[in-house]
């Protein structure tokens, strides 16, 4: 009877503890919340030159803390949306080539804000400007999606008829040069400050600047996100469209700050921030945030056409506007 008795009352105190403890956690909770934090995970690529310096700023600026988020950062080079589709990640800055891609093919992706057209793109030739009719070979970093738009649209602005030229997969940058270098290849594109100042350096190869190379590219740089996400995420992906938003804000309105952080910060020249703070001003130009169903149904008719897909999927339901439009209307 003693036995039973002592029972009873051990596990009358293990549940009180229990209970003690599980109401803790909950005030915790709630805690956390009434004072506006939350968590992301964040997926990007650092090859990505001006998404890094995005990323960078909102973080040495403190825009992520001002607006309550806590940012898990998954670097990738590749397969960004299959991470984001297998709920390894809640956002994603990217073009919408992938994920308007995913989307088609019946995946839940979603497009939150538009933030600028790809830019910062160098071509690289192993001919000299004017003989361009010699490229017959070009290396790119992933034969589908974004690598191979803005190596059509190059080649195109060279007067080169891509569906003539031979196109090979190289993953890494240096894979790319050593390969032109060797005559291997005839044309490449790079970026990124660090990488151009070495490729100036070499007489024998030639350099197109972004501007050459980019102008006319369909294409757009943006905050992307499953449905899975938004539903189990809201808060920490809103905080952390906002905390963007206010990013480019701060970039869009402090042009000479930008443009010695990049030199401070990033080793750039003074030329050369100079050219890149020109070509995010471009890139930002008439490029509204809340993102729109109409530029997408134009990518996707393309998409559609390259890739052969038959999809008549509704670009109403791609488009999620509702996180782009709270950050703007907090101003």
């Amino acid at each position: 009877m003693k036995r039973i008795i002592l029972a009873i009352l051990l596990l009358a105190i293990v549940g009180s503890g229990a209970y003690f403890l599980s109401g803790k956690k909950s005030a915790q909770e709630t805690d956390s919340e009434k004072e506006g934090k939350s968590d992301v995970r964040f997926i990007f690529s650092k090859a990505i030159e001006e998404v890094e310096i995005l990323d960078r700023i909102a973080e040495e600026k403190g825009f992520y803390e001002k607006n309550g988020v806590t940012v898990e950062k998954i670097i990738a080079e590749k397969g960004f949306n299959t991470i984001l589709m297998a709920g390894e990640g809640d956002v994603l800055i990217s073009t919408y080539t992938g994920s308007l891609n995913a989307f088609l093919n019946n995946g839940e992706t979603r497009a939150l804000a538009d933030l600028f057209v790809p830019f910062n793109h160098q071509g690289v030739s192993r001919f000299s400007k004017g003989e361009e009719s010699k490229i017959t070979k070009v290396a790119i970093q992933d034969l589908a999606g974004d690598p191979s738009n803005v190596m059509k649209n190059a080649l195109k602005n060279l007067g080169i008829d891509s569906g003539s030229v031979e196109t090979v997969a190289v993953t890494s940058y240096s894979g790319r040069l050593a390969m032109l270098e060797k005559g291997e290849v005839d044309f490449i594109i790079l970026h990124g400050a660090d990488v151009m100042s070495e490729v100036a350096k070499k007489d024998n190869l030639t350099i197109y600047e972004s501007g050459e190379i980019t102008r006319g590219l369909k294409s757009m740089r943006a905050i992307t996100s499953s449905e899975k996400a938004i539903n189990s995420n809201p808060q920490g992906i809103r905080s952390f469209v906002n905390a963007i938003y206010d990013t480019l804000e701060y970039m869009d309105n402090n042009p000479e700050e930008l443009k010695s952080l990049l030199q401070e910060k990033y080793n750039y020249s003074a030329e050369q921030a100079e050219n890149f703070y020109l070509g995010y001003a471009s890139a930002r130009k008439d490029v509204a945030f809340v993102p729109s169903a109409g530029f997408a149904r134009g990518l996707a008719e393309n998409l559609k056409a390259e890739n052969k897909i038959n999809s008549d999927r509704n670009m109403e339901e791609y488009i999620y506007a509702g996180f782009a439009q709270e950050a703007v209307g907090r101003k």
